[in-house]
């Protein structure tokens, strides 16, 4: 019998052994798991927040030129009201073709005071709007400074296993210092350049670079980068009618100024009748049937525009990418079976290693070809930043 009972005892050891190391292999797998999970859930989180930013920078170029149409409909309509109002005059002798002209002036007056009095509310609304939106990227960059990253993998982390423990420097602290050392430089460097990855920058920054996309949505700068509403509406006004020895130009004007003190929107509409175009004394011959001025100034004054943005702290050629590291730790003391059974004890750390990427990624299907071998230039001001897994182990 005590042949009998030692037997039992050494395979209960056995097993116990035996059970606590697959165990253990076990918990390296959900280590490993737990740090593809934090990893990706935190390269996905950073995404978002620049994505956010990207949107709002899109949104404020947006309102900002959307300022300039409606400028430019006031100087439109203002134009239709002086141009209607002097053909009344002109046709008073005329009953029939008077009351036409007079019923335009007075359906062209009422929509006049009702573009100015809506230019009243648009325009310092667009400015106020607009600084919200800066705030509100303030807000999202403080959350990557205050909401550390590695708190967001952490919970995501606690969720697979509440023991598991994220970018522990304690725990690093048990690695041999030729793997440790990296490790706990990488995830320090990590902590910092979240934050610092984007910055504040005013209109003016970086040779007036968002000056440049704003003109280039409607094509004052950039060809092929505009849309048919904002060219129509700011670039193409304009028309003209020749009739033998008379010709009709409808001519405008389009201004505009964005800088870090006052901005503006200027616009102009003028119809012109020219009698022998040709003729050398073309200012004499010229008649002005209409005219119609605005601006954005005349509504706010201290209109702004656009306020500041959040722009990235690099900004170079090619495609920027932030690594997203997570260590994910657990005391080995609280992954095996057989702990304080039979005098077993553990010491150290299982640990599980993994590493995501944010990167800028253009989609290839819903855009347009940049051509062979052409990238885009990684930027905030479309939201293409993506999260992706790029390797894990023990």
């Amino acid at each position: 019998m005590p042949l009998a009972l030692g037997g039992l005892l050494l395979a209960a050891a056995m097993m116990l052994v035996m059970a606590s190391a697959g165990n253990k292999f076990t918990e390296r797998s959900r280590l490993v798991n737990a740090a593809d999970a934090a990893a990706y859930s935190g390269a996905v989180w950073t995404a978002r927040h620049f994505n956010f930013i990207a949107y709002t920078n899109r949104a404020m170029i947006a309102n900002h030129v959307g300022a300039g149409h409606f400028i430019a409909y006031v100087s439109w309509i203002r134009y239709i009201e002086d141009t209607s109002s002097n053909l009344a005059t002109v046709t008073s002798f005329i009953p029939t073709v008077n009351a036409a002209t007079r019923a335009v002036k007075r359906f062209a007056t009422v929509l006049r005071r009702l573009a100015e009095i809506e230019a009243e509310i648009f325009v310092p609304g667009v400015d106020i709007l607009n600084r919200l939106y800066f705030v509100a990227q303030a807000e999202a960059h403080l959350s990557l400074v205050i909401n550390s990253v590695d708190d967001v993998m952490q919970q995501t982390a606690a969720e697979v296993d509440p023991d598991i423990l994220i970018n522990d420097q304690g725990a690093i602290g048990n690695f041999d210092p030729l793997v440790g050392v990296p490790i706990r430089f990488a995830i320090g460097a990590q902590r910092l350049i979240v934050p610092l990855f984007v910055r504040p920058l005013s209109v003016v920054d970086r040779d007036r670079e968002l000056v440049g996309l704003v003109e280039g949505t409607y094509g004052a700068r950039v060809a092929n980068v505009r849309g048919e509403m904002s060219t129509e509406w700011l670039l193409d006004r304009g028309w003209e009618v020749d009739a033998f020895l008379v010709e009709v130009e409808k001519e405008f004007d389009t201004d505009h100024l964005l800088s870090n003190d006052v901005s503006n929107w200027e616009a102009s509409d003028k119809l012109v009748l020219r009698i022998f175009p040709s003729n050398p004394f073309d200012d004499v011959t010229k008649i002005t049937l209409g005219r119609g001025r605005a601006s954005a100034t005349e509504f706010d004054e201290s209109y702004r525009g656009i306020f500041a943005y959040y722009g990235q702290t690099l900004f170079e050629a090619g495609n920027h990418t932030l690594p997203i590291l997570a260590l994910a730790t657990k005391q080995q003391s609280a992954a095996g079976v057989a702990e304080g059974a039979l005098g077993i004890r553990s010491e150290g750390v299982l640990s599980g290693l993994a590493v995501a990427q944010v990167e800028y990624r253009r989609p290839r299907l819903g855009f347009p070809s940049l051509g062979d071998g052409a990238e885009e230039f990684a930027n905030l001001y479309n939201p293409f930043w993506q999260a992706r897994l790029v390797s894990s182990g023990i």
